[in-house]
């Protein structure tokens, strides 16, 4: 990742990399979303596998 948060052109995420990205509504965290590149997996959307979680645990969105 780039000092500005994103990732250089033409670079891409190794297999095994985890994302990490935190969703806000009106200032307030709303659903944290863990991302997994698993190119291997049968779940994979674009080689990723991912759930969502809100703040308090419960799964938002599961794609596992």
């Amino acid at each position: 990742m780039g000092p500005d948060g994103k990732l250089p052109e033409r670079a891409s995420f190794s297999e095994g990399s985890l994302i990490v990205k935190e969703f806000y509504e009106n200032n307030e965290l709303a659903l944290y979303v863990v991302m997994k590149k698993d190119s291997k997996s049968n779940f994979a959307s674009n080689a990723w596998v991912w759930v969502g979680h809100k703040p308090n645990g419960d799964v938002g969105y599961n794609c596992l």
